[in-house]
C-alpha cells in the first residue's frame, strides 16, 4: 500500500507501507527538527510523528519516501520505517552503553552536557553523527536530576 505526503514545494513523497531499506541512512536531517522532536525520536524511534516532521525527515534523506510511512487512521499519523527506527534504536543502545560505561567520568559527562551545542564536539565523544550525539546529550541533560 502506498500513501502520499505533500512536500513544501507542492510535490509529494510517496511512502510505501512495506517501505524502507536495510541500508544505513544518514541522520543529518535530525538537526533540522526541533530539539524536542530530536530527543523524542531518539528516545522512542517507533513513536508516531506528525506529517510535518515526516516531511522534514523525507526531504532530508536520500531514501526520501522509504524512511517514513503513514499509519492507518487519521491522515496526520506517520512513523519512521522499521529499518530506520531499528537503526536509530541500535545507535541509542550504543550511546547508552558508552554513557554508562566506566569510559567516562562524571566530570566528563558534565563537560559533554555543557558543551552539547558547541560547533565542534569534544574529541572523547563516541563516534556517531553529530546531530545524533547532540540529541542524545540533550536527552541526558533533561534526565539529569536538578542540583
Amino acid at each position: 500500500m502506498s500513501e502520499t505526503l505533500p512536500r513544501a514545494d507542492g510535490g509529494i513523497y510517496s511512502a510505501h507501507m512495506t517501505g524502507g531499506s536495510a541500508e544505513p541512512v544518514s541522520f543529518v536531517w535530525l538537526r533540522d527538527l526541533s530539539m524536542n522532536d530530536q530527543v523524542a525520536l531518539l528516545r522512542y524511534p517507533r513513536r508516531t510523528i506528525p506529517a510535518e516532521v515526516a516531511r522534514h525527515i523525507a526531504a532530508g534523506t536520500l531514501g526520501g519516501s522509504a524512511v517514513v510511512m503513514q499509519l492507518r487512521g487519521p491522515p496526520n499519523r506517520w512513523k519512521l520505517s522499521e529499518p530506520l527506527a531499528s537503526q536509530l534504536s541500535r545507535i541509542g543502545v550504543r550511546l547508552d552503553k558508552w554513557w554508562n560505561s566506566d569510559a567516562l567520568t562524571d566530570s566528563e559527562r558534565g563537560y559533554l552536557i555543557e558543551h552539547r551545542a558547541d560547533r565542534e564536539l569534544p574529541p572523547h565523544t563516541v563516534r556517531v553523527e553529530p546531530p545524533v550525539i547532540r540529541a542524545f546529550l540533550e536527552m541526558k541533560m533533561r534526565e539529569a536530576p536538578p542540583l
